[in-house]
């Protein structure tokens, strides 16, 4: 399917950043133009529920720019979640069992399938993984996931019309890391694009100690 392709567009980026290290504000542009791309070829969210009794209609344009985002926030935050053994696979991994179980549910068998399909691969890898990290995924294999995420949950809200939410719910331990990361850094007026380790994980490895399974089982 298309939500496949784009994908493989993102890893095939991360491989080529794995070996080659991109400009930031290169990868920035680029990954948007993906993300942009992305959601247009695939889905856009077109309405935000809020409670029971108000729904937010959304124009097309900011329904793209929305959907859009929602695909370079996660591919990103993957990515920069990808620095313990089992934290973000892991994380994706219980995010996808998430979105088959809502799948399943609401009566949607092929969003079932894909994300245990994707929950099931992950598994595969945390076994060579986590604990003794003989497999580590690399930019190519965060930026894969990160954008397979995003767009089974696309996938997920079209066939069963749950709101946009849902997916956001399922990922919100690695949201709210990057969030309240970026927050952090703003208030110490640190510049974004250059390289960190302050990330709640990080700190909780580097400061409390914290071993890696502990911090991904958290």
């Amino acid at each position: 399917s298309r939500s496949l392709i784009f994908a493989y567009v993102f890893l095939f980026l991360g491989f080529i950043d794995d070996i080659w290290p991109l400009e930031p504000r290169l990868k920035i542009a680029v990954f948007m133009a993906i993300s942009l791309a992305a959601a247009n070829a695939t889905f856009v969210v077109a309405t935000l529920p809020f409670g029971e009794y108000f729904v937010l209609q959304l124009p097309f344009a900011l329904g793209l720019a929305g959907t859009a985002l929602w695909i370079f926030v996660l591919v990103n935050v993957v990515n920069f979640t990808d620095g313990v053994n089992g934290l973000a696979m892991g994380s994706m991994a219980v995010a996808m069992l998430a979105l088959a179980a809502v799948s399943f549910v609401y009566g949607s068998a092929s969003g079932s399938g894909i994300a245990l399909c994707a929950a099931g691969a992950l598994g595969g890898f945390l076994i060579w993984n986590a604990p003794a990290g003989r497999l580590f995924a690399g930019d190519a294999g965060a930026l894969f996931v990160g954008a397979l995420g995003a767009l089974v949950s696309l996938l997920v809200i079209r066939r069963t019309g749950v709101s946009a939410f849902v997916p956001a719910l399922a990922v919100l331990p690695l949201l709210a890391d990057s969030i309240l990361t970026i927050l952090w850094r703003l208030a110490g007026g640190a510049k974004l694009l250059e390289g960190h380790s302050e990330h709640i994980y990080q700190l909780l490895v580097r400061k409390a100690g914290w071993s890696h399974v502990r911090t991904a089982r958290l």
